[in-house]
């Protein structure tokens, strides 16, 4: 009755040993890098800018509707996209 825990004792800790060395041989992912773009617009429609700029690969992140720029009022639009 021992020697049946003692194997699957040592079966359990072969299987955990695997476990781990099949874990550290797995490659962690590179980070993402980020390119960022913002565009300023005092007029409401930018769909067509925005859709030409999500076809080259930017994604709109935020919006801020109360930007001033050169004194006009209007908002700016952050974009990013992996480098």
């Amino acid at each position: 009755m021992k020697t049946k825990y003692a194997a699957l004792f040592g079966l359990f800790l072969i299987l955990c040993f695997l476990g781990l060395t099949i874990q550290g041989q797995k490659q962690t992912p590179a980070r993402a890098t980020w390119e960022y773009k913002s565009l300023f617009s005092s007029s409401g429609d930018l769909a067509y800018v925005l859709n030409d700029l999500g076809a080259q690969g930017w994604e709109l992140v935020t919006i801020d509707v109360n930007s001033n720029k050169n004194g006009l009022k209007g908002a700016t639009y952050y974009l990013k996209r992996a480098k």
